[in-house]
C-alpha cells in the first residue's frame, strides 16, 4: 500500500505544488494585502483572565464505545490561579462508532468550565464559536431537526426543554462537575439507548450545549456591553474572505488563513467580517419552549471573525468574538483583544491556551488506564484478528 501511495504522490506532486505556489497565486497578493490592517499591539495585561480548552478520547470495544472527556479552565486573578474541571467517563449510548456526540458533550463541558471561571476580564477559549453553534452532523438537515424535536416531545413531554434548562441552571451551582449532563440523565430515565433514538439523543445533547453557551454569554454580557470572550483557533478551513475572487479566477483557492499567512508578515489583523453562518441555527423551528429558550436569545447574537498576527513573522490566528447584533463595527474590539493577547503570548500564541491544552489532553495511555481500572481490559475490541487490541 505504501509503495502505491508513494507512486500516486510522485505523479501528483507537480499539480499539488502548483496549487499552493506563490507564483500561481501572486495575482491575489494585492487583494490580500488590501484586506490586511497593520497594527502593532500595545501589550496590556488584563487584571484577570482565563484559558479554556477540552479533551476527549475513546476506545472502541466490540459493540460498544468507552469515552472520557473533560472541559478545563484555568483562571488567574490577583489572588492567584484557580483550576476548574468538568468531566465524564461513560459508555456511549446508543452504540455508535461516531464520536460526534462525544464531541458535543466535550464542548458543553468546556462551556461549563468557562462559566465556572467566572468574572475574569478576558476569557480565552480554544476553538471557534461558529463550529460550536452550527448543527451537529447527525442533525444537518431541517427535516431531521423537526423530526427529532417532535419525537423528543412525544417521548419526554412537551416541557422537556424547559426541564432541560432548569436542570442546567441547577447544575451550574455544582462546582464538582462529576455528573454534568442533564441531557444524559433524561436519556437514561426514558432508556433512549437503542440506535433508533440516536437523532433524539443528538438533539438533546446539542440543545444542552446551546443553552450552556447562552448562559455563558449572558453571564459575560452582565459585565459590560460586549462579553469579552475571545475564541482563538490555530487552524481554519474557512473561505469567506475571497470567495468572490475564487469565482472570478475560476481556480481553487486555499483557505483564508493560508492566503493571509502567505502574503502578510507584519503584526495586524484582517478587516473584520460578520458572517451569516448562524443562519443554520436560525433554521431551528420556532417551536414551543425553544422559541423562548434559544431563538429569542440567538436572534440577538452575532459574531465577528478576523485573522490576527501578534508579532512580526509570528503565527496567524483566527479570532472570533461573539457580539450583540446591535454592537456595530468591531475593529476597536479586535485591537482591544490583540493588546491583551500580546501581553499573554509566547512566540505569538496565548500561553493560557497552551496551559489549558496541556491540562485537558487525554492520551491513548490515559483512556487505556481508565479501561483497565474499570475492569474492561482485557476485552474484545474486534481487532484481535488483525493482531491489534487497542
Amino acid at each position: 500500500m505504501r509503495e502505491y501511495l508513494l507512486e500516486v504522490a510522485l505523479r501528483k506532486a507537480d499539480i499539488l505544488r502548483e496549487r499552493l505556489s506563490e507564483n500561481r497565486l501572486s495575482e491575489l497578493r494585492e487583494i490580500v494585502e488590501a484586506a490586511w490592517r497593520p497594527y502593532e499591539p500595545r501589550p496590556v495585561e488584563p487584571e484577570s483572565y482565563a484559558g479554556v480548552d477540552g479533551g476527549n478520547n475513546s476506545i472502541e470495544f466490540k459493540g460498544m464505545t468507552l469515552y472520557a472527556l473533560v472541559g478545563y479552565a484555568v483562571a488567574r486573578r490577583e489572588t492567584g490561579a484557580e483550576e476548574y474541571y468538568v468531566g465524564d467517563i461513560d459508555l456511549l449510548y446508543p452504540p455508535s462508532p461516531s464520536d460526534e456526540r462525544i464531541r458535543i458533550l466535550r464542548e458543553t463541558a468546556e462551556a461549563r468550565a468557562a462559566l465556572m471561571a467566572g468574572d475574569v476580564e478576558a476569557l480565552l477559549i480554544d476553538g471557534s464559536i461558529r463550529s460550536l453553534i452550527i448543527h451537529p452532523r447527525p442533525l444537518a438537515h431541517v427535516a431531521d431537526m423537526s423530526s427529532a424535536l417532535q419525537q423528543a416531545e412525544a417521548l419526554l413531554g412537551k416541557d422537556v426543554f424547559t426541564r432541560l434548562f432548569d436542570g442546567i441552571m441547577e447544575g451550574v451551582e455544582d462546582k464538582r462537575g462529576y455528573d454534568p449532563f442533564v441531557s444524559k440523565k433524561l436519556v437514561f430515565e426514558k432508556n433512549l439507548t437503542s440506535s433508533s433514538y440516536e437523532h433524539v439523543v443528538s438533539l438533546l445533547y446539542y440543545i444542552e450545549k446551546l443553552l450552556t453557551i447562552r448562559l455563558l454569554i449572558e453571564s459575560r454580557l452582565r459585565m459590560g456591553e460586549w462579553p469579552r470572550i475571545l475564541y482563538v483557533a490555530k487552524t481554519s478551513r474557512s473561505q469567506i474572505y475571497f470567495s468572490d475572487v475564487r469565482r472570478e479566477l475560476g481556480i481553487p483557492l486555499p483557505s483564508d488563513i493560508v492566503l493571509f499567512s502567505m502574503f502578510t508578515q507584519e503584526p495586524g489583523y484582517a478587516a473584520p467580517m460578520y458572517p451569516l453562518e448562524f443562519s443554520d441555527l436560525k433554521k431551528m423551528p420556532r417551536h414551543g419552549d425553544l422559541e423562548r429558550l434559544l431563538r429569542s436569545f440567538y436572534d440577538t447574537l452575532g459574531y465577528l471573525v478576523t485573522y490576527i498576527r501578534l508579532e512580526h513573522g509570528g503565527p496567524l490566528l483566527r479570532l472570533e468574538i461573539p457580539l450583540p447584533v446591535t454592537g456595530g463595527m468591531g475593529e476597536s474590539y479586535v485591537r482591544w483583544a490583540m493588546d491583551r493577547l500580546a501581553a499573554l503570548s509566547v512566540n505569538g500564541y496565548p500561553y493560557p491556551l497552551i496551559e489549558a491544552d496541556k491540562a485537558a489532553k487525554i492520551t491513548r495511555k490515559d483512556i487505556a488506564l481508565i479501561a483497565e481500572i474499570l475492569g474492561l481490559l482485557p476485552r474484545s475490541t474486534g481487532r484481535e484478528v488483525l493482531m491489534e487490541w487497542l
